[in-house]
């Protein structure tokens, strides 16, 4: 059994050239710290960028505090973005920017789905091809094809028919990989020469976001030796979203660093497979709770430990992100189904501790060494109470609280709810988004259209039971004014009428 314990969080990926896909949501499990990438299906068989939904899509080439510079084609343009949508986005990605209110913009990674052909921004088909270089004459190189025939291409740069002259003069037979770019019949470019010699082959040990935004691959080689490549600059034949850990890849390189682990400057990185590496059958079944799924992965948390599966495409279509499930083996393959919980009154963490509820108003906060000792009077009595989180209730507000307990007798907040928060809408549809989160739409009794996710909210029902009419109490967090307005929320109760 091919089993494997998820240690970071997939992140989202760059891209170096433009070509098909469609657009692609990115929403962030704040809850449990992973980034969650969602494809959406294309309807037609090419995106255009004149799309009304979208200002631009385009190449990220420089992030800073507040806003990102966007590159379509040999257009630059700033786009006042939040931080926190910036840290979801990666330097050379491509994304698309959709409009929010008159200044602000969201950004969205824009998945390419076929790299068999690519362009370059300016448009220009990119073809490549192997041979030989036969001979250099005024700055054109004289290729020789695999198909016998000639092909004359000019670098515009002394230093890489330099590199070219000196490979040939020391090696025999040598045959290269040439990304040639063609203007017109007479008028072709070198925009990339790969040699074979230089390649790593590699598997992907981690991904790391650098502070400037890029995506690492740490990886290794069959003999041990340790890696790692950045992704900004390097051409590739997939969306970095695309990438997991254990994952085959080659890398051509330009250059690599003696050091440890060693520098790689890559030319190209090519993933030589996509496919998951989870478990095909089970000795046991799994319950936890689903918090992403990519292709066919789906990723589990049970207790303190995310474990990956393989699972048919169809199952997943039936799943949702933040949903309890149970995986289990029958006949030889990996059933995926609904777990559904018949009691939500008695609730535990991921670890076992019970998590109890009260109600009650915050009288003082007193703030030392990091930790929040909050004192709260409940039924008439007072208790005072450790909390370790960023943002504090407010004094002598009433709240609805959650607290567990590592040590008898000692009460640990865990969160805490405002129930002069609540929004009751009735559900009147309901959609699973591309990352696989249900989305559901609701009206209060006002005729206000609310856009709800359910992926992290605490919630007293089952996803899979939720149904067009019922309705919510929905403790809004915040609300974005727009239509219909976006409601952030950590919490949604089933109440049985309004």
């Amino acid at each position: 059994m091919n089993k494997r314990n998820l240690l970071i969080g997939l992140v989202t990926g760059a891209l170096l050239l433009t070509g098909c896909g469609d657009a692609d949501e990115l929403i962030t499990n704040k809850q449990k710290n992973v980034t969650i990438n969602a494809t959406s299906e294309a309807t037609d068989e090419t995106v255009s960028t004149n799309n009304n939904t979208y200002e631009t899509v385009g190449e990220v080439i420089s992030i800073h505090d507040g806003s990102v510079s966007i590159l379509t084609g040999d257009i630059m343009e700033d786009f006042k973005v939040s931080n926190v949508n910036i840290n979801e986005i990666y330097l050379g990605q491509i994304v698309s920017v959709t409009k929010e209110t008159d200044t602000d913009y969201s950004l969205m990674p824009y998945i390419i789905d076929d790299f068999s052909v690519r362009h370059t921004n300016m448009g220009n088909i990119i073809d490549r091809v192997d041979g030989e270089v036969l001979r250099i004459e005024e700055g054109n190189l004289i290729i020789q094809l695999k198909d016998g025939s000639e092909l004359s291409a000019s670098t515009g740069d002394e230093n890489l028919i330099a590199y070219i002259a000196d490979a040939l003069n020391h090696s025999d037979n040598l045959t290269l990989e040439f990304d040639i770019v063609t203007f017109s019949k007479d008028s072709s470019y070198v925009l990339a020469t790969y040699n074979q010699e230089s390649k790593l082959s590699l598997i992907i040990d981690q991904l790391n976001r650098l502070d400037s935004g890029e995506l690492e691959i740490l990886a290794s080689d069959n003999a041990g030796g340790q890696f790692v490549v950045g992704t900004k600059n390097p051409i590739k034949n997939f969306n970095l979203t695309d990438l997991t850990v254990g994952q085959s890849i080659d890398v051509y390189a330009e250059m690599i660093m003696e050091s440890f682990p060693a520098q790689v400057k890559a030319l190209r990185i090519d993933l030589l497979e996509d496919t998951p590496t989870g478990v095909t059958s089970l000795e046991y079944d799994v319950i936890g709770e689903v918090i992403e799924i990519t292709g066919n992965e789906v990723h589990i948390l049970s207790g303190d430990i995310v474990e990956i599966f393989d699972i048919d495409k169809e199952q997943l279509k039936t799943v949702y992100l933040g949903q309890t499930v149970k995986l289990f083996s029958k006949e030889g393959l990996l059933i995926l189904e609904p777990y559904i919980i018949e009691d939500f009154s008695i609730r535990h963490t991921n670890m076992g501790q019970t998590i109890n509820e009260f109600n009650g108003t915050v009288i003082s906060i007193e703030s030392k060494d990091n930790e929040n000792f909050i004192t709260i009077e409940s039924d008439d009595q007072e208790m005072v109470v450790n909390y370790y989180g960023d943002i504090l209730p407010q004094i002598d507000t009433f709240y609805e609280f959650e607290s567990i307990s590592f040590v008898p007798g000692e009460m640990m907040l865990s969160n805490f709810y405002n129930p002069e928060s609540i929004i009751t809408v009735t559900v009147t549809a309901l959609d699973r988004a591309d990352n696989g989160e249900l989305m559901l739409l609701g009206t209060d009794k006002d005729g206000g259209e609310y856009h709800i996710g359910t992926s992290s909210p605490t919630v007293n029902f089952n996803l899979s039971e939720l149904s067009v009419g019922d309705v919510l109490n929905v403790y809004a967090d915040a609300v974005m004014e727009s239509f219909p307005m976006q409601v952030q929320t950590t919490k949604i109760i089933k109440v049985t009428e309004r």
